[in-house]
């Protein structure tokens, strides 16, 4: 910090603790005069470890809150974005406080998943810390993907679906009669499809009619489906 020859004060490297009131006093043989001058430093805003990702996983249904842990002078303005795209606060299921920092949604939704960013600005300058959110849906029934009561005709080929969704899709495994149905492993011609998702019976007998249970696992937790399977024979029509 310096004066030059015609009186300027020079602050070569401003920092936060130069903010405050200079008083410039001026005099000659008329008089003296002075004048305060305040100067305002202004910080851009800082975010610590703004390029490491917070990740989290949400049950579908429950609340949660994000925080933009940002430092500025003055105080940044915040704006909240999820997917790129602005967050409003006219969505009933959305509360910010009053500085913007915390961001609140009171249920969560499967639409609410995503990349949340908060960007701070002000006249120095920016700066952003992302969030990722994964909403979690755990293993439900769905009877609009496959049935719980199957009925199939005798020596006919068929394919049993699991009706359970989730998100993130439930790993599936299969029990029939209480007994656990292996990868590429054929009990009484009952074996599971491909995609380990189905149980394929490639010829029904009676034998085959039973509890078929489908267990779905994912993050948020498992559901057992009994799935009731009725072999019908056929009828013969015999001519007299």
């Amino acid at each position: 910090m310096h004066i030059t020859n015609d009186g300027t004060l020079i602050i070569d490297n401003v920092k936060n603790d130069d903010g405050g009131h200079y008083i410039c006093k001026a005099s000659n043989a008329a008089g003296v005069a002075e004048k305060l001058i305040r100067l305002t430093v202004i910080i851009p805003p800082d975010i610590p470890d703004q390029e490491t990702v917070i990740t989290d996983a949400v049950i579908i249904g429950q609340p949660f809150s994000l925080y933009c842990p940002v430092f500025s002078i003055p105080l940044p303005q915040i704006t909240w974005y999820l997917n790129d795209q602005s967050i409003v606060e006219s969505d009933a299921n959305i509360i910010l406080s009053d500085d913007q920092r915390r961001l609140h949604i009171l249920k969560s939704r499967t639409v609410d998943a995503g990349n949340y960013k908060c960007v701070a600005r002000n006249p120095a300058g920016d700066s952003a810390k992302t969030f990722q959110i994964e909403i979690i849906v755990p293993p439900n029934l769905n009877q609009s993907m496959h049935k719980i009561k199957v009925a199939m005709l005798e020596n006919e080929r068929a394919e049993l679906g699991c009706p359970i969704s989730g998100v993130p899709e439930p790993s599936i495994a299969w029990l029939v009669n209480g007994q656990l149905l292996e990868e590429g492993i054929i009990k009484r011609g009952v074996v599971l499809g491909s995609d380990g998702r189905s149980v394929i019976i490639e010829t029904a007998q009676l034998e085959h009619e039973g509890i078929y249970t489908c267990v779905g696992t994912n993050k948020g937790g498992s559901l057992d489906v009994d799935v009731h399977v009725t072999v019908l024979g056929k009828i013969l029509v015999s001519n007299i």
